[in-house]
């Protein structure tokens, strides 16, 4: 996903060589472009794939809550101008929580086996300082832009646009076209 930040991103490759994982480290970081560190390197058994093996997957949304953008922050959060109503957005992300079809924030034509995801966690706080909203929220897996579908109808909730009972009856809809607009990809970690 173009423009997405990724901490703590798992990956994984098949190769034969005997290089030690901190030569391999330090051979892959010397290759890579400047915006791409990798930070550990182990050996895994034939078996693992970093996909697949997850329990569970956090990701964030960063939201500038403010009425001046940030020169330097830019590329990492959506700057949103009038301020937000927190307290609806917390009570509407609180809904998440549980096993749920997520059809309603799943990108349309989106190919896949089924809808339904297990939500163990969602938090929204305030990040570096009162303006920088953070929303996380962590699952057994996720659809294509399901999370960013769902900070787009979050912020439409905390613009006041979408009630949280609204909230509540589009995800039970399971349309997307009942959902928020799908929030830029800079925010998302």
């Amino acid at each position: 996903d173009a423009g997405v930040h990724a901490l703590g991103q798992a990956a994984h490759f098949r190769c034969h060589t005997r290089l030690e994982a901190g030569a391999f480290l330090s051979g892959l970081n010397s290759l890579l472009p400047d915006d791409i560190v990798i930070h550990s390197c182990t050996r895994e058994s034939d078996t693992f794939h970093a996909r697949y093996d997850a329990k569970e997957k956090t990701y964030q949304y960063h939201i500038l809550n403010r009425i001046l953008p940030s020169a330097l922050g830019r590329h990492y959060a959506l700057h949103v101008a009038k301020p937000l109503d927190i307290k609806a957005m917390e009570q509407a992300a609180g809904m998440l929580a549980g096993t749920h079809d997520f059809s309603a924030f799943e990108n349309t034509g989106s190919p896949r086996s089924n809808s339904v995801r297990t939500v163990f966690e969602t938090r929204l706080y305030c990040g570096e300082n009162l303006n920088h909203i953070v929303f996380e929220i962590t699952a057994n897996g996720f659809l294509r832009y399901m999370v960013r579908n769902i900070a787009g109808t979050l912020i439409e909730t905390g613009r006041s646009k979408i009630s949280p009972k609204q909230f509540a009856g589009i995800m039970a809809s399971k349309d997307r076209n009942q959902a928020g607009p799908t929030a830029p990809a800079h925010g998302l970690f």
